[in-house]
């Protein structure tokens, strides 16, 4: 797959020690992603690490794409053209890549992106992305974060509705069972870059360093941290509360199915930052049984990575407190769901749209 055109370190070029963060998904990725992305130059500065711009500017969404097996729906991450392309764009990809690592000449790069966790679920899909890191990285250090499966379930569900999703439970997730098969995904990383190289932490902030999530990912890492380094402000993907989800699920599955396909996706973009400006709060739990018999299924897996990753932990891998779940499932005020069925003629009408409320102003003259 290597590309004769594309510089490789035998080319005699700088080398750098890479560390690739891969989640897993719905662990405070996007805020570690917008926390890197903002001190890019006071890492470069300080700390001798590159986060390359080349596979995104904040998310690193490339480096799935072209590792991803062609016809998993990403291949577009690498720019428009034809599937039949996928190879083509692959190695432009990395050719842009590797010119900018071994041109930025820092001793370090360092890349995040949680696709990598739920895209890439084949040995050779990962292997793939090895091959690619080999060529600027004399060895690649892998971090992870793990959370207790039915609250990563919960946040999926969340994230679902604001794609654009009405998913109807939190734990029908026959499709994607490797995705939360945690001890799986532990064994594929570590069989292609070695277990040496797997930094694997506990998403929850009292196992965070310092409590702060930040300080702790620079920490698995290896880099360490810098009183240069800034957070963001305000915490990032706030939860829509509970009629925010109610409203745009039913959104997603009347009123945007009814749009012209063209405008589906700024539609439902738009209409999700709405929502989640104006409604948020805790969104909608499952009952407590349910929650609890979703994570049992793991019970098993979690224990034997736990003895592979925190051999000195007691048992169990995750806490086992489920006290933030009701005894029932929530559910919508009866009041507030005629108001959700108001808001939702009003959107059918076409005034959710700035033209179809500026055409409705014009018919009234």
């Amino acid at each position: 797959m290597n590309d004769k055109s594309t510089p490789t370190p035998s080319d005699g070029k700088h080398m750098a020690q890479a560390v690739l963060h891969i989640g897993t998904e719905k662990t405070g990725t996007t805020s570690i992603q917008a926390f890197l992305s903002r001190n890019r130059s006071v890492l470069r500065r300080k700390k001798s690490v590159l986060y390359p711009r080349s596979p995104g500017i904040v998310n690193h969404l490339k480096i799935s794409a072209y590792a991803a097996d062609t016809g998993k729906g990403i291949a577009k991450w690498l720019g428009p053209g034809e599937l039949r392309e996928h190879e083509r764009r692959r190695e432009e990809f990395a050719e842009a890549f590797v010119e900018e690592v071994i041109g930025a000449k820092c001793s370090r790069l360092l890349l995040s992106n949680e696709h990598c966790h739920s895209r890439l679920s084949s040995v050779r899909e990962i292997a793939r992305l090895n091959e690619l890191l080999s060529r600027v990285a004399q060895s690649t250090r892998i971090v992870i974060y793990l959370r207790r499966q039915d609250r990563m379930a919960v946040s999926l569900y969340s994230t679902a509705i604001k794609e654009g999703y009405a998913p109807e439970a939190f734990f029908d997730h026959g499709p994607k069972k490797y995705y939360f098969n945690l001890l799986a995904i532990y064994k594929n990383w570590a069989e292609v870059f070695g277990a040496a190289n797997m930094s694997v932490r506990i998403f929850a902030p009292a196992e965070f360093a310092e409590g702060d999530l930040y300080r702790d990912f620079m920490l698995a890492t290896g880099i360490g941290w810098d009183e240069e380094l800034t957070v963001p402000e305000k915490r990032l993907n706030t939860s829509i509360s509970l009629i925010g989800q109610e409203l745009l699920k039913e959104f997603n599955a009347s009123v945007r199915r009814g749009m012209p396909r063209g405008r589906q996706a700024e539609s439902t973009e738009r209409f999700v930052r709405l929502i989640s400006k104006h409604l948020t709060g805790m969104g909608k739990r499952p009952a407590r049984s349910e929650a609890l018999e979703f994570y049992r299924r793991f019970i098993e897996k979690n224990e034997a990575l736990r003895r592979l990753c925190f051999p000195s932990r007691l048992a169990p891998l995750f806490d086992e407190d489920f006290s933030e779940y009701p005894e029932k499932a929530d559910s919508l005020d009866p009041r507030n769901r005629e108001l959700m069925d108001v808001v939702l003629a009003i959107c059918r009408e076409g005034f959710w749209d700035v033209r179809g409320l500026e055409a409705a102003q014009q018919d009234e003259r």
